[in-house]
């Protein structure tokens, strides 16, 4: 894929965490595929419990399981007690169906639209963090005549 068309963006979005949210990043307008890069997460606070990558969607294939509530199938992406964490690099290897090269040669997830890419993500303990807002700054990589768009709940 020529670099020439596509574009790097960054999007924000932030919510309230209280325990669960989704992250959906979607592209709209472009004919080729997007490319998320980084998705990097940052709370207001450092965290009470583990933030646990719950689910992965792509493309409205159906989430995929990631973390369980066994102790040895956690994927941690804010460790208890920092505030910063990435997603894209925090997927394990038994998932890299999921990650491909972005045109600039950067592992990232892959989506061509549709429902996009649906993150969920989830406090270890299914306890609420009082006070803890969760942010997401993504790093995207999407064709120069797509309208890229972030957004969580």
């Amino acid at each position: 894929m020529p670099l020439s068309q596509y574009g790097v963006v960054r999007l924000y979005a932030s919510v309230l965490f209280t325990g669960t949210a989704k992250i959906t990043i979607n592209s709209e307008g472009g004919l080729s595929p997007f490319f998320v890069s980084r998705l990097t997460l940052f709370l207001n606070r450092p965290a009470d419990f583990d933030v646990l990558l719950d689910t992965i969607n792509i493309d409205g294939t159906g989430p995929v399981q990631v973390s369980s509530y066994l102790p040895s199938s956690k994927v941690v992406v804010v460790a208890s007690g920092l505030q910063v964490g990435d997603i894209v690099s925090s997927i394990p290897s038994y998932l890299s169906v999921f990650i491909l090269k972005d045109p600039m040669g950067n592992d990232a997830l892959v989506a061509n639209g549709g429902s996009g890419v649906v993150i969920g993500i989830r406090f270890s303990s299914g306890g609420v963090g009082l006070g803890t807002t969760v942010s997401a700054i993504a790093t995207i990589v999407a064709p120069t005549n797509s309208t890229v768009t972030i957004s969580m709940g």
